[in-house]
């Protein structure tokens, strides 16, 4: 059985240059103008990614929260959307990237650039 979509009030998120308009699934960088839209459930992962920067989320509280802990829900399927919210992040040149700690879990952090001066 699924659950319901939770219908959350609009939010805008701001992360470095990005931000994420939760309204209408929409990711913007306002440096460089460029935005790409995103599918309801990716916007939910990156929703939580940026409610939780910083953070290492494992793989296990991601499925819990995002589909709960009762869906029957293949692991490859949250590789997926970890895929194309980095192509998106990618996409618009944002200075934000979803890292992966082997092991552990994934990551939501600031490029660093200084190691390309």
């Amino acid at each position: 059985m699924r659950r319901p979509p939770v219908i959350q009030p609009s939010e805008t998120f701001v992360f470095g240059n990005s931000y994420l308009d939760t309204s209408c699934c929409e990711l913007f960088n306002s440096e460089y103008k460029l935005s790409c839209s995103l599918t309801p459930k990716e916007n939910e992962i990156l929703t939580y990614f940026i409610k939780n920067e910083g953070k290492t989320l494992t793989r296990e509280r991601l499925l819990n929260y995002i589909w709960g802990m009762s869906a029957e829900i293949e692991n490859r399927n949250l590789d997926n959307y970890i895929y194309f919210l980095r192509k998106r992040l990618r996409f618009i040149q944002s200075n934000y990237r979803i890292k992966t700690l082997k092991g552990t879990g994934f990551i939501l952090e600031k490029i660093d650039d200084t190691k390309n001066s």
